[in-house]
């Protein structure tokens, strides 16, 4: 069960003063503040400065998990067993986790697990709690490794090796200490932007969920829906608003195609998850992968080009869809050109005749990648136009 500390005022989350504001902080000594303006905790009705209260974190939680979340809460309570190999455990468990999220909160992962501004703040509050621990946990090991010091007996001073190694082993200690206290005055810094990306979150949920009308759970398990199994086939995972993702904006009935079991009996959706898996940031690198990429990156700009040409009636109803086309159309050129920049730099770096340019005119290579990087910059500007043209917005350069 998570819990966090909230005004009892205007029910925002509270953390202990601030560091993203010293100034503020040397004037005004309130303990508990908003950390969304880092203001202080909001008067009670007598004209006092309220007490924060404790109140449960309610998140959703996927009915598959609880038992092995009830097994966790007792192979890891607090009266529990402490050992090297549960530590191990505890270790192995938090980074396989840790590399989940990360999957999680990826281009293709994101549109499923936080489909609203309220899936956003609920891992932004994990992100603030975990981030004070771990914060405190920097601390207790710099305070633990040096007790391990003071509490060995006397090292025998008459043998040589024995007293170099154990001056040796006092200097690398005070180090890691010395690191850690740093390390946890860098995180602790850290906190007070991560609590106020939270309560801003937070207030984007309650008007959210003014302007944005009530969606049906995209994702529902066979244990929400026991006598339905058989539908959960149709579900599509949808954008925040309601549009499908890679279906029609608008059209209630969908793309019958999307979500059809493609050869290996794959849905398009799992290709895509598959696809940032597979070329995420955790992807090796070879020159048979780069092929690999190159003709998958082929094969879908063919497919986009279809989408704005022959295809544009189906694939392109409304603007917003071509808005949102031309928003990743200009993330695409932008880094492209950003990767054509840094590969040039690079073979600069190492010389001419050398690496990628061996056996060419290295510098005619050079000029024509930093010609066509330009042009990549400069497609990536009209986009943004377009994009906001297209969206009903005025570009920034025109406001």
């Amino acid at each position: 069960m998570l819990h966090t500390m909230i005004c009892p005022k205007c029910k925002e989350p509270v953390a202990e003063r601030s560091t993203r504001n010293p100034g503020t902080a040397a004037v005004d000594t309130t303990r508990w503040r908003h950390p969304a303006d880092d203001t202080p905790i909001c008067f009670d009705e007598a004209g006092h400065r309220c007490q924060p209260v404790w109140v449960e974190e309610t998140v959703p939680v996927d009915d598959d998990a609880r038992a092995w979340l009830d097994e966790m809460a007792g192979l890891f309570a607090p009266d529990g067993v402490y050992s090297p190999g549960r530590l191990g455990t505890a270790i192995t468990a938090i980074e396989h986790l840790d590399r989940w999220l990360r999957m999680a909160t990826g281009p293709f992962s994101a549109l499923m697990t936080m489909p609203a501004p309220a899936d956003v703040a609920h891992l932004l509050g994990h992100l603030y709690r975990t981030t004070l621990l771990l914060a405190r946990i920097q601390t207790q090991v710099g305070d633990h490794v040096t007790s391990l010091i003071r509490r060995q007996p006397d090292i025998d001073v008459t043998d040589d090796t024995a007293s170099g190694a154990w001056a040796e082993a006092r200097g690398h200690v005070h180090d890691t200490r010395d690191l850690l206290d740093a390390a946890a005055e860098i995180t602790a810094s850290s906190v007070g932007y991560t609590a106020a990306a939270w309560s801003r979150a937070r207030q984007a949920t309650t008007a959210w969920a003014i302007a944005v009308p009530a969606q049906p759970p995209t994702h529902p398990s066979a244990a929400d829906h026991p006598d339905d199994t058989d539908d959960l086939s149709d579900d599509r995972p949808t954008m925040p608003g309601g549009g499908e993702v890679g279906g029609q904006a608008g059209d209630d009935d969908g793309d019958e195609s999307f979500g059809q079991e493609l050869p290996g009996g794959l849905t398009h959706d799992q290709l895509g998850e598959l696809l940032g898996v597979a070329f995420g940031d955790s992807a090796p690198f070879s020159p048979q992968m780069t092929g690999i990429a190159s003709r998958a990156a082929g094969t879908l700009v063919t497919y986009l080009a279809t989408c704005l040409g022959t295809a544009g009636t189906a694939a392109l109803p409304a603007p917003s869809d071509l808005a949102s086309l031309a928003t990743s159309l200009t993330y695409l050129s932008h880094t492209l050109a950003d990767g054509l920049r840094r590969f040039t730099h690079r073979q600069t770096a190492t010389g001419n005749g050398s690496g990628a340019f061996d056996g060419t005119d290295a510098v005619a290579v050079r000029t024509s990648l930093d010609k066509a990087a330009d042009g990549l910059r400069i497609a990536a500007r009209h986009l943004t136009a377009a994009s906001y043209t297209a969206a009903g917005i005025r570009p920034p350069d025109e406001r």
